[in-house]
């Protein structure tokens, strides 16, 4: 395959061109055409979130087609330890699709308590501090919050227009144009969307949803050890119980747990608890057990197989099939499957891989055969 030689602004414009074909993405650049207006500037807050790094890229990618000024921003609250190093990475991240961006230091004393208002507030602060520099009026920045619902693969797309959302605003104005801009995506009609009281309420629900669904799959872990010592097929025992309406999203047996939310958000709650709040004895034991037991799941297989093969792994060739975290798609970040191969290679095992939605492993630096 022959690679063009392109320049930045020649690859982002071929970017935006082809995101256009599609009929959702076209709707979402002729809401931008209509509410953008070139004369005007506009401010961007960029966090280290691959959601907030994405829009930074649309922005920048449609600023040089429509010759819009977008002003990229970036805030370093300090009140983590963390918060510098954050910043310093996602500014590296923002170099490299050439957006230039301008960080905003909190030089305040660092508060006892109730830090995550604080921050949120010192954050806001500082960038209508940077509209009135820029003559734009002070409530340009209208703060919300809403968690994507989006299931990975085929329906990804649907699963965006057509499903239920939550959101909250830091104001009523913010809430309100919020649920204005998602009206314009998401089919409400049949898929109302739900306001919450506060940003913390859906900040919290996110994680909470996801902790939820982490926590069903590590409550499987057990039962599936259960059913291979007494030889019973925990399958056919999963489809007679989720029959029942009240037990039908209980989970089946599989490798482990990856990707990029359900590996992370449930220590969200415990970190928030602790570092945010500065909540003494508050502890997460489910949160806490359902990590560990995620984590394992790829070393139970290898033990399992271990057994399988009269415990001799060396030497057997093993074929994998998916390296993805989950079907249909090419998805490999936190993907049970390089903990499994790495076990499975430390212990002498030729593994073999096999996935059609994924040419290059980056992860393990290794071509992966889709045939």
């Amino acid at each position: 395959m022959k690679k063009k030689s392109l320049s930045a602004k020649n690859k982002n414009h071929n970017t935006v061109t082809n995101f256009l074909k599609d009929k959702f993405i076209n709707s979402i650049y002729k809401q931008f055409e209509k509410n953008l207006v070139p004369e005007n500037g506009y401010i961007v807050a960029v966090s280290g979130g691959p959601d907030s790094l994405a829009l930074a890229y649309f922005a920048k990618c449609f600023s040089q087609l429509k010759k819009v000024n977008f002003y990229y921003y970036l805030v370093d609250h300090r009140l983590r330890k963390e918060s510098s190093e954050e910043a310093k990475k996602t500014l590296d991240l923002l170099k490299k699709i050439n957006v230039k961006c301008k960080v905003l230091i909190w030089q305040g004393k660092k508060p006892k308590s109730n830090i995550q208002s604080i921050a949120r507030f010192n954050r806001y602060s500082l960038l209508i501090k940077e509209c009135k520099k820029r003559n734009l009026p002070k409530d340009s920045i209208l703060v919300s919050h809403s968690y994507e619902r989006v299931m990975p693969g085929e329906k990804y797309l649907d699963s965006i227009i057509n499903f239920w959302r939550v959101f909250a605003g830091h104001t009523e104005e913010a809430a309100n144009s919020c649920r204005q801009f998602l009206e314009t995506i998401i089919n409400t009609k049949k898929f109302p969307l739900t306001e919450l009281s506060s940003l913390a309420s859906s900040e919290t629900a996110k994680i909470m949803e996801n902790s939820y669904r982490a926590t069903n799959i590590a409550f499987i872990d057990e039962w599936t050890k259960f059913a291979e010592a007494i030889g019973i097929d925990l399958f056919e025992i999963i489809r007679a119980i989720s029959i029942r309406p009240t037990h039908s999203n209980i989970r089946y047996p599989g490798v482990g747990v990856g990707g990029y939310c359900l590996t992370k958000d449930p220590l969200f709650a415990p970190a928030a608890a602790s570092q945010i709040f500065k909540l003494s004895g508050l502890s997460f034991p489910f949160v806490e057990l359902t990590q560990k037991i995620n984590q394992q799941m790829p070393h139970h297989v290898v033990d399992r197989l271990d057994q399988l093969f009269d415990m001799s792994l060396s030497g057997q060739r093993i074929l994998i099939f998916g390296v993805s975290y989950r079907s249909d798609i090419g998805d490999s970040r936190y993907t049970p499957t390089e903990t499994l191969v790495r076990e499975l290679e430390m212990r002498g095992a030729v593994v073999l891989l096999n996935d059609p939605l994924v040419e290059f492993w980056d992860e393990m630096e290794r071509v992966v055969p889709s045939e």
